[in-house]
């Protein structure tokens, strides 16, 4: 019996041991020129998906849910205080 009970705590911690991670999303996607086919927004870059679709046909889009990333941060500014002399 406790060999049925360990078992099943090692598939439960197994199940929530598996991490969700985020899907990469990358900026070009290609739409197909076919019927009802899906895009396929799975390019690093413009050439990628233009070789992809250049033989299917179709035509290669910025991907709209594709977030830029942000600038980089300024450097802290500090100001330095000197003491004056008189």
């Amino acid at each position: 019996m406790r060999y049925y009970v360990l078992i099943g705590v090692a598939m439960a911690l197994s199940v929530s041991a598996d991490r969700a991670e985020a899907a990469i999303i990358y900026p070009w996607c290609a739409h197909y020129m076919m019927p009802n086919a899906p895009s396929n927004c799975g390019f690093a870059t413009f050439e990628q998906c233009r070789l992809t679709v250049g033989g299917i046909g179709g035509t290669c889009q910025l991907n709209p849910y594709y977030a830029m990333s942000p600038p980089p941060a300024a450097p802290p500014t500090s100001r330095r205080w000197r003491a004056r002399r008189s």
